[in-house]
């Protein structure tokens, strides 16, 4: 009974997690989490929960006025772009339409941010 009590209790705080972002816990593997100042600039969000998942999506908050956005984990030998000012201005560009760097390329190459070490 407690084994599953503590499963149900496991499961729950997934689908809140997951309805919490909107995202589903496969897509939470690939996506990551960063934060992007006024210029475009991105720096890495400040997770303070440990979590087994590297990207530790929905405990991450940004501390200074930047915006924390979602972006795609740089996987598979993708490397994030160079940080250059038409880069930082593609980056405010895309996620004025929906807040996130997900599905966003620049120069052909996905817009991409390095998964978190644990």
């Amino acid at each position: 009974m407690r084994i599953l009590l503590a499963s149900a209790a496991l499961l729950l705080a997934a689908a809140c997690t997951t309805s919490e972002t909107g995202m589903g816990v496969a897509e939470m593997e690939t996506v990551g989490n960063a934060c992007v100042d006024t210029s475009g600039y991105m720096e890495p969000a400040i997770c303070s929960v440990k979590v087994p998942s590297k990207n530790a999506m929905g405990f991450c908050q940004c501390t200074s006025v930047a915006q924390k956005i979602d972006a795609p984990l740089c996987l598979g030998g993708d490397k994030q772009p160079t940080d250059t000012s038409d880069y930082r201005q593609a980056v405010l560009a895309a996620i004025r339409g929906d807040g996130s760097l997900v599905g966003d390329s620049y120069n052909g190459k996905p817009m991409c941010v390095p998964p978190r070490q644990t």
